[in-house]
């Protein structure tokens, strides 16, 4: 079963790399689920070629997320459920599990602005960890009371900003050189969880983010926009009937974007024009 899939920059050759989490059930005598990560790309005649396939986890572990560093070519990250995965591929060079045994870790996403800065997601806590220092000591610690953390994304243009979306229903965005507490929260942007949260990677005051009240939110994240109060979305699509599980920016057109739900369902929307208008003129 496959639970997650992330493209990466150029791989060797020009040809993207993808990194598919999957579990599989393993057959015979006290056969359980193995979880596994396979990373493929496609050679020239179009065919899916493995370029490696590493075991994350055995057991009762869960499969979560999967991310690329845009700082170092090839390092990859893997949360489960027992931990956050590591690893360099093209060439295949090393691979660690790096252990919390007091969270459970729900994404990780690392820092585009640093070679070595990873964010991960456990349970109520937002741990920046520098892959140069040992993991149990985070850098930056962020914390939340009464709420688990499902994802983060960094500012792409901005160093030391990220967002979290959390299962309280509320987006908010931090400053790790104040990391006591978020500088702006989105209250109840979802009726339900919140699950995905996405920077438009060329305008960075657009956020995107989806729940499992199926509900597509877009924030300007700065103080107004076409007379909106930046506590209020500038744009919402209710667009499907199940959990919207995932979110993305186009890249040919920027102020498109994609979400996908649990039934299937694929959607594709845009900014509305007034939004746009203001930052292309601004």
């Amino acid at each position: 079963r496959v639970e997650e899939e992330r493209c990466s920059g150029e791989g060797g050759g020009g040809r993207r790399l993808v990194a598919i989490l999957e579990t599989r059930a393993e057959v015979g005598e006290g056969s359980r689920d193995a979880i596994a990560v396979e990373v493929v790309r496609w050679t020239k005649e179009m065919e899916m070629e493995v370029v490696a396939r590493l075991p994350v986890a055995v057991a009762s572990a869960i499969p979560m997320d999967v991310d690329w560093s845009a700082q170092r070519r090839g390092r990859m990250a893997v949360a489960t459920s027992v931990g956050v995965g590591v690893a360099d591929i093209e060439p295949f060079q090393s691979w660690a599990m790096l252990v919390d045994p007091g969270a459970m870790p729900h994404c990780a996403r690392w820092d585009p602005h640093s070679e070595w800065g990873l964010a991960i997601a456990a349970d109520e806590s937002i741990k920046i960890a520098d892959q140069r220092l040992p993991f149990q000591a985070p850098v930056v610690s962020c914390t939340l009371k009464g709420a688990s953390i499902k994802d983060l994304d960094f500012n792409p243009n901005r160093r030391n900003f990220i967002a979290s979306a959390s299962t309280d229903g509320c987006v908010r965005l931090w400053d790790l050189r104040k990391p006591t507490r978020a500088y702006t929260e989105y209250v109840r942007a979802h009726s339900h969880w919140a699950n995905v949260v996405r920077f438009n990677p060329f305008h960075d005051s657009l956020l995107l983010s989806c729940g499992t009240d199926g509900v597509i939110q877009l924030w300007c994240t700065t103080s107004t926009a076409a007379g909106h109060e930046a506590s209020t979305p500038v744009g919402t699509y209710p667009d499907h009937d199940a959990s919207v599980y995932g979110l993305s920016w186009g890249t040919v057109n920027e102020f498109s974007f994609a979400s996908v739900s649990y039934d299937g369902r694929f959607s594709v929307n845009f900014v509305p024009e007034i939004i746009k208008s203001e930052l292309l003129l601004g």
